[in-house]
């Protein structure tokens, strides 16, 4: 999941030093609530006017994601060499408190992990309130020609968890997807969209792929080594407002953001465990400060 990046802002450099830059969001389908608090510093790159170079800089910076259901602390390294590029290395550290449905872990990959049957195994003292280790790297493309812009963004993530033993899989809840333990996730967001930044507003299409790579390790002795879950697809429409976007200030550009999406493909939300009709929802605030 792409926490949010409204791509409205008007401002051509970014400022050197201390920042900070909050996200919160609810989501539907799967349901789930998240707050993201980043807090670093960066240093700028170029002072040149070429649009190319604007917006680049080398940061380093603390993050912190939260939920009900767990708390994730981790440290990010970013690097942004152009304007049409911007990499990231993160590495998170996972406590569960055993709430909700999470965590729950599997003996299979191909396990059944449908949203009725991570409920039933909540009710039936299955949560593992436990730890968890991720190591995500990330790299975004975009471009703009006036109003039009394209962006893409794929994060690799390597997820390994305390579990029961004997078990080699994990349903993640970030990324909705079963997860071998000590295997690899990755996800994209492609973005169409339409931004004016006099006015604060950017909307369009998303469409979002996520595919769990499974190794042998994944699956029981003897069983078929196949990957029924993943890839899943997503596309849909989203708006994003940003209001007060000032060149600097501790409290800058709040942005207020809508995501919905419909369900392409995904072994449980296309008709099996939900209906497919059912779209996926994020709402969420967004708002930064340097």
């Amino acid at each position: 999941m792409l926490l949010w990046g409204s791509g409205a802002s008007a401002q051509p450099w970014v400022r050197e030093g201390l920042y900070y830059r909050n996200t919160t969001l609810a989501r539907l389908n799967p349901l789930g609530l998240f707050n993201e608090l980043r807090v670093g510093y960066r240093h700028r790159l170029s002072h040149r006017a070429a649009p190319i170079f604007q917006n680049t800089f080398v940061g380093l910076s603390a993050n912190l994601a939260a939920s009900p259901a767990f708390l994730r602390p981790g440290v990010v390294l970013d690097f942004n060499p152009l304007a049409v590029l911007q990499l990231f290395a993160m590495y998170e550290f996972t406590q569960y408190f055993g709430t909700f449905q999470f965590l729950q872990s599997f003996p299979s990959a191909s396990a059944a992990h449908a949203d009725s049957l991570l409920r039933s195994n909540a009710a039936n003292g299955l949560n593992q309130a436990t730890t968890e280790h991720r190591v995500t790297f990330g790299a975004t493309l975009q471009a703009r020609v006036d109003a039009l812009a394209i962006r893409t963004a794929s994060r690799l993530t390597w997820i390994s968890a305390d579990v029961r033993a004997g078990d080699r899989a994990l349903y993640d809840i970030w990324y909705d997807a079963m997860a071998q333990n000590g295997g690899w996730v990755y996800a994209n967001d492609t973005d169409l969209l339409i931004s004016f930044p006099e006015l604060g507003f950017a909307g369009g299409l998303r469409y979002s792929l996520v595919h769990a790579l499974y190794g042998p390790g994944a699956y029981g002795p003897g069983e078929a080594q196949d990957n029924p879950n993943t890839p899943t697809q997503r596309l849909g429409p989203f708006v994003a407002l940003t209001f007060r976007e000032r060149r600097r200030g501790w409290f800058n550009a709040p942005t207020v953001f809508a995501l919905v999406n419909w369900w392409i493909s995904h072994r449980y939300r296309t008709g099996e465990d939900s209906h497919p009709a059912l779209p996926y929802v994020v709402l969420g605030l967004q708002f930064r400060g340097d």
